[in-house]
């Protein structure tokens, strides 16, 4: 389909107007079609933009905000009708925003490397606003004591748990797997990957690099919890 492939330029803006400028000259083809340049595309369910990871998962989390926005909304609307509130509680709703909302908000967010302070507040406030409007709450009340009482993960610990329980997937694999080879040759040249993430996330919660160290998936949950 020629509509839909594209090319992006991975790098710096020093690389990206070169390579611009030389594909003006001789534009990139498949076949006897040019192929168009896009800045950002999506791939396997997040959205890759082509200035980098931090761009990339900007963009993802706008975009799946504003596709689960009116899903969310459908779950306040039914925490509101009358059979709901014959329960004498909100826990549904909250159940299936646990089953509907965050997976696929948080769809490949072990892949998330870099995502900085200012994205994890942006998902936090997605599900404090959801929280606030199942139970009515006004803006000022403490934040700490709805995610207490609802019993909701923070953003920062469901991301940090997707990554975390991905690392101990590959500690299980054989060392000549492809992405268990790139997480060792990253904490051989010190890079500041995945790897060199869930080693400082380990460590804030009392455990060891999971590279090297075998924990199961109960005790990761019981370290986060």
């Amino acid at each position: 389909n020629y509509d839909k492939s594209k090319y992006l330029l991975i790098g710096n803006n020093r690389f990206r107007k070169r390579t611009k400028k030389k594909l003006a000259e001789n534009p990139m083809k498949m076949g006897e079609e040019e192929i168009g340049h896009s800045s950002k595309e999506k791939y396997l369910g997040d959205i890759i933009n082509e200035k980098g990871c931090k761009e990339s998962i900007q963009d993802t989390i706008k975009e799946r905000k504003r596709k689960l926005i009116s899903k969310s909304e459908e779950i306040v609307q039914l925490a509101n009708t009358p059979q709901m509130a014959g329960l004498g509680h909100s826990k549904t709703a909250f159940n299936l925003f646990e089953a509907q909302i965050i997976p696929s908000l948080l769809n490949n967010a072990e892949s998330w490397i870099g995502i900085t302070n200012k994205q994890i507040k942006e998902l936090q406030e997605f599900q404090d606003i959801f929280t606030r409007k199942v139970l009515h709450l006004a803006p000022s009340t403490t934040k700490a004591l709805i995610n207490w009482d609802v019993r909701l993960m923070p953003m920062k610990w469901r991301i940090a748990s997707k990554k975390l329980q991905f690392m101990r997937k590959m500690n299980m694999k054989e060392d000549t797997n492809i992405t268990k080879n790139a997480l060792i040759q990253e904490t051989i040249h010190d890079i500041n990957g995945l790897a060199f993430e869930c080693r400082k996330l380990a460590k804030e919660i009392g455990l060891e690099d999971l590279l090297k160290y075998k924990f199961s998936k109960g005790d990761i949950k019981e370290a986060v919890r």
